[in-house]
């Protein structure tokens, strides 16, 4: 390991990127006083996320310096790769704007440095590649080379449809360059937080490494930002140690194996530190420690890395073109029944017929709607057996789920439109029907169907992105969902002739029996609660009554699957009781689980 000589940048060289009045306004930070520049910072931090002190120029143009030995160490083959942990951080700084905790831009500075310096002979660095793993879109260092194609920006980041630091459209799936520069941006913008291993994996598999070996760069830079690191309280995603250094050993496979790894942001110590450790031994010549079993990439990553790939298709030939989904707006005059109405009547025939359930019609239950906010009539289906009221059973089982999982099936190559025979929805509900039969067991039934789950199989067409207005309607559906649960239990198992009621939630609907928990008096006679979950954040109950909080932990089983991101990061060990008792499982087990 040697350790580079560091330095600071000078002004022509910030000028590679960044107008002069950039230059202009850091250094005049050396010359206000501390008592100035913290009335200033006010201001500073709501406009453009921005904390000086008299210190800041000397540490930015240290970072920037720093930054630019590294790479001409590894230009000129002194060394073989570099790990630059320089601070202030960069990528957010844009040519006329500095923002986001970054004064200049290292990346970018550097990379016009290099172009610059190694225009030709052995050593020519033309060509490069920056990839961004911060948690936050690189907007600075994409604006730099947005018209330019010798630059491919490549970046992985939080953008829930815009809502995510730095904000707005770019930084979305569609912003590929300008110009010449078109399809020389490429982002995969995750729509949520909780991404984690399986899920950065395969946007390397299925797009950063194909389109990077195409491009074929002289020279790798990566943003190295570890705030989408397990235990980043801002990043929110589950990405281990070791998912970075797997990220680090396939970038290392390029450009003859110059490569540069530039620190960026970050908010937990011990995580950057962690990660950083890992990347470093790859960039020493260790191997990656292996993934822990069961790392898979989840349905939502899975079909934005579709969306991206069928953006970036347009641009690279190592990216196939796959068929586009058909446009609704063709079909808007015509007759149609959607999907979730066609179950609805299935389940309605079938449950009747084999288990003798009959349709339990839900009013109105008066729920409070944002103004901007548009609802449907309750789309959620209630159904119990016919005697419910007449019969003595041995327990009554209040079952609250969402629909299933559809699976499109795939197309037909000629006709190009989908198989029928292979499309189908999951509906591992019956176990649970069957067992109940058998036990002399009545069933309340509450089928969701206000959500659509859409398996690893969905349309292209789909989009994940959610808006503000998107977010507002899915807390608006969430309340009727509360709502409509709490009218179920008042009107029907509250006025049961039970002793022994069981509180089963599946997917999304285990929220809502949580918040059943917290709000009705269930401890006199719920014997159980179980929640089988999907990969959506566990939910908490109750949160201010202790008695119920210590009820619902003895009484509680809450089933995870193996790979779900409270395991990723070792929350079983420090989990509170609001939890549950929270058991790993795989998904066979979890069908099983039923019966």
């Amino acid at each position: 390991m040697v350790r580079i000589r560091t330095r600071q940048v000078e002004k022509w060289e910030v000028l590679l990127v960044h107008d002069e009045g950039i230059w202009n306004g850091v250094e005049r930070t050396a010359f206000i006083s501390r008592e100035t520049l913290a009335m200033q910072c006010p201001t500073l931090e709501r406009e453009s996320s921005l904390y000086l002190n008299e210190h800041s120029a000397l540490c930015a143009r240290l970072s920037a310096g720093s930054l630019i030995e590294m790479c001409d160490a590894v230009a000129e083959r002194r060394i073989r790769n570099g790990f630059a942990v320089i601070r202030p951080p960069g990528h957010h700084a844009e040519p006329k704007q500095s923002m986001g905790f970054c004064l200049y831009n290292n990346v970018a500075v550097a990379s016009r440095w290099l172009q610059n310096k190694y225009k030709d002979g052995p050593n020519k660095v033309q060509k490069i590649l920056i990839l961004d793993w911060d948690v936050h879109h690189g907007n600075g260092t994409q604006l730099a080379f947005d018209e330019d194609p010798s630059v491919l920006y490549m970046s992985l980041h939080r953008h829930d449809g815009g809502d995510f630091y730095p904000g707005g459209p770019f930084g979305s799936m569609h912003s590929v360059g300008r110009g010449a520069g078109a399809g020389y941006s490429v982002n995969v913008p995750w729509p949520s937080k909780g991404m984690g291993d399986g899920d950065y994996l395969h946007a390397f598999q299925r797009i950063i490494m194909p389109i990077a070996y195409e491009y074929a760069p002289d020279m790798v830079i990566i943003s190295a930002g570890f705030d989408a690191a397990a235990g980043d309280p801002l990043g929110e995603c589950f990405v281990s140690p070791a998912g970075y250094a797997h990220m680090t050993q396939m970038l290392n496979a390029l450009a003859d194996g110059r490569l540069i790894v530039a620190l960026e942001g970050g908010y937990e110590v011990n995580a950057i530190a962690h990660s950083a450790v890992a990347v470093a031994k790859v960039l020493l010549g260790g191997v990656p420690s292996e993934l822990p079993a069961g790392t898979a990439c989840g349905p939502i990553a899975a079909n934005t890395c579709r969306q991206v790939a069928q953006v970036q298709s347009k641009y690279w030939r190592s990216i196939p073109r796959e068929h586009e989904a058909a446009d609704a707006s063709m079909d808007e005059d015509l007759p149609k029944v959607e999907l979730r109405e066609l179950v609805r009547h299935w389940r309605t025939h079938h449950l009747w017929n084999s288990y003798g359930y009959s349709d339990v019609p839900l009013p109105e239950v008066g729920i409070p709607r944002p103004s901007l906010v548009r609802l449907p009539a309750s789309q959620t289906q209630v159904m119990c057996n016919k005697d419910l009221f007449e019969k003595s059973w041995e327990a009554v089982i209040l079952f609250a789920h969402d629909m299933g999982n559809l699976r499109v099936g795939q197309q037909d190559i000629q006709t190009e439109k989908t198989v029928g025979a292979t499309s189908y929805l999951i509906d591992s509900t019956f176990a649970l029907y069957d067992r109940a039969r058998e036990k002399n067991y009545a069933v309340v039934d509450v089928n969701f169907f206000g959500s659509f789950p859409i398996g690893l199989t969905e349309q292209k067409g789909l989009q994940p992105q959610a808006t503000a207005n998107a977010a507002t309607t899915l807390s608006a559906l969430a309340t009727q969902t509360n709502e409509e649960l709490l009218y179920t239990w008042d009107n029907l198992i509250d006025v049961c002739d039970t002793e022994n009621i069981i509180l089963v939630g599946y997917g999304q609907a285990c929220h809502a029996i949580t918040n059943l928990v917290e709000h009705r008096s269930v401890r006199g006679r719920t014997k159980a609660v179980v929640q089988i979950m999907g990969m959506s954040t566990l939910p908490l109950a109750p949160r201010d009554d202790v008695d119920t909080k210590r009820w619902y932990y003895r009484n509680s089983k809450v089933i995870c699957p193996q790979h779900h991101p409270f395991f990723a990061w070792g929350g079983q060990k420090r989990a509170c009781k609001r939890l549950g008792r929270v058991e790993r499982s795989s998904e066979l087990a979890l069908m099983a689980s039923f019966s």
